[in-house]
């Protein structure tokens, strides 16, 4: 939905199959909208990338994003993330890098789709992580890009941002449900829990903090140091 400068509905996108979404649970709102950097080898400079539980891609134009119509008329590309789900796929936002956009759908590879002329093609995918995290991105620039994913098991993992080759791994206990990563300069942050524990990866690397989440308050504790391997160089 895109609002006026006075909070009334300028434009909106919604699937032409709406009813059935909510019939069943499928609501489009699982996940945040990616709002792309102007694509200027595209018909639609203007883009935004949306998905939803069901997984279902839309790259929609910002400038006219459809509103209501027959099978999507007013789409710029639509695709499903996973090729045979239909439900639980998608629950955390995409990322975006060096024309590439990132999506950690549950139970399914990460996958790392290039972006030329607007469109989205095919993707490069590595292992099959659970949890539906929304990825994070660090990079100095267009270079040194890192991957960051956190996998309902607790790990945060840390992918070479052009590969996806795996540049270590960690855990960090048990994250909520939706949990989504941020970045700092050289901190990573995270939500679990109701405490604050900054811990420190290894020289120059994030510190992952923990803020707040679902449950009860926690007591807060010492920062420990995690034994890990740093990452070579990319």
């Amino acid at each position: 939905m895109k609002l006026a400068p006075n909070l009334t509905v300028a434009d909106y996108f919604t699937p032409w199959n709406v009813a059935y979404l909510n019939t069943y649970d499928f609501d489009l709102s699982s996940t945040g909208v990616l709002v792309l950097p102007d694509q200027q080898d595209s018909p639609y400079p203007h883009e935004l990338i949306a998905s939803g539980k069901q997984g279902i891609v839309y790259v929609l134009n910002r400038d006219q994003m459809g509103m209501y119509q027959l099978n999507d008329g007013g789409k710029i590309q639509e695709f499903p993330l996973v090729p045979g789900a239909t439900y639980d796929v998608q629950f955390g936002s995409p990322a975006y890098w060096n024309n590439t956009v990132y999506f950690a759908p549950n139970a399914s590879p990460l996958m790392a789709f290039p972006l030329s002329g607007g469109l989205l093609g095919t993707p490069l995918k590595v292992g099959k992580y659970p949890g539906s995290h929304s990825p994070s991105i660090s990079a100095n620039g267009n270079t040194n890009g890192i991957l960051w994913v956190i996998e309902s098991g607790a790990q945060l993992l840390a992918f070479d941002a052009v590969s996806l080759k795996v540049l270590y791994t960690t855990n960090h206990g048990n994250p909520v449900l939706y949990t989504s990563s941020a970045l700092r300069y050289h901190h990573h942050h995270r939500h679990r829990h109701q405490s604050s524990q900054p811990r420190r990866l290894y020289r120059n690397q994030p510190v992952v903090s923990s803020m707040c989440g679902r449950g009860r308050p926690r007591p807060r504790h010492r920062a420990r140091r995690i034994q890990c391997h740093p990452a070579k160089p990319i």
